[in-house]
């Protein structure tokens, strides 16, 4: 058996501090008492995080290395390549552009825990103990990619959403479903009618399902696709072992459909319940398809902590008479929490981290 590394161990240990902080920190700037416990957690959180993304090892690391020292042009997106020129023009190790690209997705990250209204530290929990092992420390262009599109969607003028959207889509194609999911729920959340809504929901639904059945005829837009498709090796060519990943996404949905009365701002809510449908939609009209399957349905549901955070701010629970709001909700995130820390293959991923 391979003896565990440093990494992990810092980083399971920072991973059940934030779990074992969430209740205090879901209990926000009522009780000033619990100031120090939410700061000292979201200080670990992300001295781990970034110790985790300015590593020398880990998932597609050794290709990476590569493309930096010797030949840019293995990365195909333009707008990765381009950054990978920067750096190493400016005579820098590749270390310095995986802190650049954390620091991006923190800034984005609180960004979005702003536009949505949602508390940053929980949001930052949510996104270590899961988003940041399968994307961050696995697929860094995917990952940089989201991020870039987090901070455009969040743009109040038009041009800077714009601009931030063509720069994401650059860093890594695939973003571009995400931007096109993104913007097409945010329309449909919007229609006040609501018999009208679910229709075109399930429209969206039933196109994701149809597409996904056709993503050979779009090998043309890119030769990976039909590589991929033809690459038999489990989590990549082959189908789809264990639907497993979807039980958390449904999960989701149902707390968000319970709550949903209670919403604080139920337009942007609906858009981010219709975008987790779409992704949980995509995952099985992918399934024939496992790399597929996993990467463009993880970008679809990039939102889905926002979403669990307003869903378990507008939880309204009554005991002996008495409100437990916050205990409620402190309590579900705990529960959802564990299930993320608990998440098969996160430790191999986080195992190959090496410092």
């Amino acid at each position: 058996m391979e003896p565990i590394n440093t990494y992990t161990w810092f980083y399971y240990f920072a991973a059940l501090a934030g779990v074992a902080a969430v209740p205090f920190m879901f209990s926000g700037r009522q009780f000033d008492r619990y100031v120090l416990p939410r700061t000292l957690a979201t200080a670990l959180l992300i001295v781990i995080y970034f110790l985790g993304m300015t590593r020398v090892a880990g998932v597609d690391f050794v290709n990476y290395q590569y493309a930096y020292d010797v030949d840019p042009t293995f990365i195909p997106e333009i707008g990765f390549r381009a950054l990978l020129i920067i750096f190493r023009s400016l005579g820098l190790p590749l270390t310095f552009l995986l802190l650049f690209i954390g620091l991006v997705d923190l800034f984005a990250l609180r960004r979005v825990s702003r536009h949505f209204g949602v508390s940053f530290v929980l949001l930052l929990v949510l996104w270590f103990l899961h988003i940041v092992v399968v994307r961050d420390l696995a697929q860094i262009r995917i990952g940089l990619a989201i991020s870039v599109v987090m901070i455009g969607l969040t743009a109040s003028l038009r041009s800077s959403k714009f601009s931030f959207y063509v720069l994401g889509g650059s860093i890594h194609y695939s973003v571009l479903l995400f931007i096109i999911a993104y913007e097409v729920c945010v329309f449909v959340a919007n229609i006040d009618r609501a018999r009208m809504r679910h229709r075109l929901v399930f429209g969206m639904i039933a196109g994701t399902l149809i597409l996904g059945q056709a993503l050979k005829v779009l090998s043309f837009l890119d030769p990976r696709i039909e590589l991929y498709m033809q690459w038999e090796q489990s989590g990549y060519g082959r189908a789809v072992e264990s639907y497993g990943s979807l039980v958390l996404h449904f999960v989701v949905v149902i707390l968000a459909v319970i709550t949903r009365r209670n919403w604080q701002r139920p337009g942007q809510a609906r858009a981010l319940l219709y975008l987790q449908l779409v992704g949980m939609s995509s995952f099985i009209a992918l399934s024939a398809t496992s790399i597929f399957a996993f990467r463009l349905s993880n970008a679809l549901l990039s939102l889905y902590p926002i979403l669990l955070l307003m869903s378990c701010a507008a939880l309204r629970i009554r005991l002996g008479g008495r409100p437990a709001h916050a205990a409620a909700a402190g309590i579900t995130m705990m529960v959802m929490c564990c299930a993320l820390l608990l998440r098969p293959g996160s430790f191999e991923i986080v195992q190959r981290v090496l410092l």
